[in-house]
Order: C-alpha cells, then sequence, then structure tokens
C-alpha cells in the first residue's frame, strides 16, 4: 500500500502507521486474529467514504463519475490478506478468457484476441456466417450480488470459513459520499463491491467467471457456436459474423445496440482499423498530452520540473496503447515534438516552434552518458511490441498462442511463420520486429523436444538445411534436438551429428550444454531490452 495514499475515515493513512507500529502493531496484530477467529468486524472499521472521480470533462449524469472508495487501512490490511489467500488459487479456476488481474495473465491478450476476431470479419475471404456482440457492464462493481459472490466461491471449492470472513467484509460496510470535501448522509448498501478495496478484483472475476461457464455450457450443447480464426482454435464466446440485413434488424430489436465502427473501443483501445490508420485511430493519445499539460502551471516550473513531469506523467501515457502495435515513426514524432516543445518552453502554440538548443535524440539519452534520460518513445515503443512477441515466441499465455497459431502460422512454428497471408495490425507489428528475438534468442536444452529444422536452438538454425551433408547418409533425419543426444553416455552423438551436418554445426552441437532445469533469464527484461534498442 502507498505510504501517501489518501486516508479513510479514521483520518490515518499508511505512513502513520508504519511510523506508530512499535507502538499499534501488537493491538492491530490481535484485533486481526480475532477477526480471523470469530468472523466479527468491527462496524468503524468497514465505514468508506466514496469520491466521485469524472470519467469525462464534463460529467452530468451518475455514469459519467467512477465511484472510488476510501477505506481505513486495518480494514485494507484485513481485506488484502484475505485476497491473497485466493489469488494463488485463480489461474487454475478461472476461465482461460478472463486475463484482468489474474497471475501470470496479461489483459494486453484480450486486446490482441478482440483486434484479431475484428480484423477476421472484415476479410473477403471470411466465410463464417453471425454476428459480433461488444457487451460493456455498466457498473459492474456496483451491482454484483453478494450471494451470488459467496455461492460463487463456494462453487469454486473455498471453503465455509474463508467464504464467511469475506461475506463480513463485503456486507456489513457503510458508505458516505465526499462532497467537496466534506461526508454527507451514510447509507448502508444492498449490493456491490467497492472499488477500492483490495478483494473487490479478484470477487469480481470470480463472478464474472460464472458467465464464462453459461457461455462454455451453450458451446458445448451447441446452443452457441462461437467463433474459430483457424483450425485447432479455441472457440471464442459470441463472436459471428455476415448477418443479412433483415436479421441484423431483427438482432438489433433484441439488443438496442449501435453498430461497431471506427470509433468503438475495447478496453480503450480502437477496434476497427487498418494499417495506414493507425495515426488516426489512436491521434487521441496527442489529445491527452495537451490535456494533461492544461492542468498544471508548466509555464512556471523549471527545468527540472518539466523534466520530472516529462519521465513521470507525460512519457508514460502511450505505454498502455504502445504493448500491441508499432506505430509509425512519423505519429510517435508528433508526440516527442509535444514533449520537446514543453521541455524547451513550457505551454505553448501548436504552431508555435521554439528554439531548441540540442537534438532530441541528445535529450533521451540516458544520463550516464551526459543526456536527461527522457524516454525514447519510438524505442520504448519497439521494446513493448518485443514482449508481446515474446509472450507469443515462449507461449506464456497459452491461450493467446493457441489463437495466433491456428491464424498465422498453424502448420509451423512462430520462428519459420509466412509472411504471405492477411495480416492485422498485431501481427504486421509482429513481423516487423522479430527480428529483434531472431538475432538475440536462442533455445536453453532441456528435455531435447525443440525442432532441430524450424527452432533456434544453434547458431546457425535459420540456413541449418543449407548445412546438411550431400549426399544424405543417414536412413533418416533427426527431428527434435534429442535425437542428436546419447541417453546412455549422457552426451551429444557427435558421430551422428557429423554424419548429418558440415563441422560448423557439429562444432556448435558439442558446445552446448544441456541444462536439468531452465535457468538464467526467464522472463521478458523490459528494461535490457528498451536500453539495447
Amino acid at each position: 500500500m502507498k505510504q501517501d495514499a489518501a486516508p479513510g475515515p479514521d483520518g490515518l493513512n499508511v505512513a502513520f502507521y508504519r511510523a506508530a507500529w512499535p507502538w499499534l502493531g501488537d493491538d492491530i496484530v490481535q484485533l486481526i486474529h480475532s477477526f480471523y477467529e470469530t468472523g466479527n468486524l468491527p462496524p468503524q472499521l468497514n465505514k468508506t467514504f466514496i469520491v466521485l472521480i469524472p470519467k469525462k470533462s464534463v460529467s452530468i449524469k451518475p455514469e459519467d463519475f467512477r465511484p472510488i472508495s476510501l477505506c481505513n487501512v486495518i480494514y485494507k490490511i484485513i481485506s488484502k490478506s484475505l485476497a491473497q489467500r485466493i489469488k494463488p488459487h485463480l489461474p487454475h479456476s478461472i476461465h482461460k478468457a478472463q486475463s484482468a488481474f489474474i497471475p501470470g495473465r496479461h489483459i494486453t491478450s484480450n486486446i490482441i484476441i478482440a483486434q484479431e476476431i475484428t480484423h477476421s470479419f472484415i476479410l473477403s475471404s471470411w466465410n463464417q456466417k453471425g454476428f459480433m456482440l461488444k457487451i460493456d457492464l455498466a457498473k459492474a462493481f456496483d451491482k454484483l450480488n453478494w450471494n451470488f459472490i459467496l455461492k460463487a466461491l463456494l462453487a469454486l471449492g473455498f471453503n465455509h470459513t474463508l467464504t464467511n470472513r469475506i461475506a463480513a467484509c463485503i456486507i456489513g460496510t457503510s458508505l458516505s459520499v465526499l462532497v467537496n470535501g466534506q461526508p454527507h448522509t451514510t447509507f448502508f448498501p444492498s449490493t456491490g463491491i467497492r472499488q477500492g478495496c483490495p478483494l473487490s478484483p479478484y470477487l469480481f472475476v470470480i463472478a464474472i467467471n460464472e458467465l464464462s461457464k453459461m457461455l462454455q455450457a451453450a458451446l458445448h450443447n451447441s446452443s452457441l457456436l462461437g467463433i474459430t480464426l483457424g483450425p485447432h482454435c479455441p472457440q471464442i464466446h459470441s463472436l459471428l459474423k455476415n448477418v443479412d440485413t433483415p436479421t441484423r434488424i431483427h438482432i438489433k430489436n433484441i439488443f438496442p445496440v449501435q453498430n461497431l465502427t471506427a470509433s468503438t473501443t475495447h478496453l480503450g483501445h480502437p477496434l476497427i482499423f487498418s494499417h495506414k490508420d493507425r495515426s488516426a485511430a489512436y491521434s487521441f493519445l496527442k489529445h491527452k498530452f495537451i490535456a494533461k499539460l492544461n492542468t498544471i502551471k508548466a509555464n512556471k516550473l523549471s527545468h527540472a520540473g518539466r523534466l520530472t513531469y516529462i519521465n513521470s506523467v507525460l512519457a508514460s501515457i502511450p505505454i498502455y496503447y504502445m504493448t500491441n502495435i508499432l506505430f509509425p515513426k512519423k505519429f510517435i514524432n508528433q508526440l516527442n515534438s509535444i514533449l520537446m516543445k514543453f521541455w524547451w518552453a513550457g505551454i505553448q502554440e501548436e504552431n508555435a516552434k521554439p528554439f531548441h538548443f540540442r537534438a532530441w535524440e541528445d535529450l533521451t539519452t540516458p544520463k550516464s552518458q551526459g543526456g536527461l534520460g527522457i524516454r525514447n518513445l519510438h524505442a520504448v515503443n519497439q521494446s513493448l511490441v518485443l514482449h508481446s512477441t515474446w509472450m507469443i515466441a515462449s507461449q506464456k499465455d497459452p491461450f493467446l498462442h493457441k489463437v495466433i497459431k491456428s491464424k498465422y502460422f498453424l502448420n509451423t512454428t512462430f520462428w519459420k511463420a509466412p509472411n504471405n497471408t492477411p495480416k492485422s495490425v498485431f501481427w504486421s507489428s509482429i513481423l516487423k520486429i522479430k527480428h529483434h528475438l531472431h538475432n538475440n534468442c536462442t533455445f536453453q536444452i532441456h528435455a531435447g523436444n525443440t525442432n532441430i529444422w524450424t527452432e533456434p536452438w544453434c547458431t546457425n538454425w535459420k540456413n541449418i538445411h543449407n548445412h546438411l551433408l550431400i549426399p544424405i547418409t543417414q536412413p533418416t533425419l533427426p527431428n527434435t534436438v534429442s535425437d542428436l543426444w546419447d541417453s546412455e553416455t549422457e552426451h551429444w552423438n557427435i558421430s551422428l551429428a557429423s554424419h548429418t551436418f558440415d563441422p560448423i554445426i557439429t562444432n556448435q552441437i558439442a558446445s552446448l550444454r544441456r541444462v536439468l532445469y531452465p535457468s538464467g533469464q526467464t522472463v521478458y527484461p523490459n528494461k535490457m531490452v528498451y536500453n539495447k534498442l
């Protein structure tokens, strides 16, 4: 928890409790133990202030505000401990289509899959009939039924004791809305969970998983067909296409919804855009930059203050949107131009051209090399797309890998994926950036199931066919790396290798080390890749 986060109704933040822990720590621990033993949570601890955060520049209706709960620190400690108990079980219990809040999964996977589906829909070669219905649950946290949440917990196998402790946290709360900094009348909710409570994201995921179960059951009994982007692709719930006009009208009468347009978004990302429309589709990023600058008295900031604001606020704005597509250099230069003008002259008119004493490349140079360490947005974009590339290449996200593989490289590996198929913006970005992985990745030989001919297991793997001995003297060629390993001697079968490949590959095989357990860098090193780019 952040030490300076806004306090709850008791007015005491985390910094206070950390400072006063020598005097209060034993009492707090005793209180928490008492809660776990009895299930009783003092009502004053569960009292919550609600702050309404506007979602739009002009917010009028209730749905234009996001209610954020300010909970007491002691309550947060209790709810956080409960969250830590259920969190490890979620990856094995929650449907693979749910990516947010699940350890080891990434929300960008859902964005990529949604864009891939939309891309398939607009292909002239698409021959499936149906429709795609994009559903956004309004005020989803506020409308969850408490009994439903508790039944969902029990359905996943959590015991009654833990479920009752969670019930004490979500049912016994009282709320008061802050208006102009002052709390108004206290009221007691009859449904919903609080945004700001450490438990809420996981309870929401558990509850919404019941919808995934219903959709999965509908697939099994064929009342719902789903969509597949290629052979062996997992079925994706409720996404179909190519509906004739009468059927379209009938569906719209059932679901009073609008047609998907270029402005339709999913988790903040545009759904319908082409490779050449990337700049237009994400033009709102420039408006976000300008809006952020207009909220501060930027002209009164010193250069040190501007540098801090650029690195901590402005340069962070596009990161979420840079994870799955490569932006055009011209577009990134436009973003850099906004940062550069702000650095040299504060807030200026859009057409103003302040004098720049140094090139932008000098300012983005690391401080250790004499620069200012401002983020190079082009390198950031490349490193983030490389992360998505790595997730597919390493199969860290099996669901995403299955979807992408079935659509783009069904009969081969990621490393040998063809370049002549219809490509989405995401896949085009992957193919453009993939050479960085080709040049910097090799497989760590463990079980030896790496394919000799299609995966990067040695230095010259790309053109390994050119290193075959001609004429071929072996009756059958080895297929996986394990075929070159002698399990009896626990060494490489150099005789087989030398009768199959020329000395270059044979020497590379002899120098390979086999490991019992994978070691070294097993996660994608964002910072290292950024510095390398």
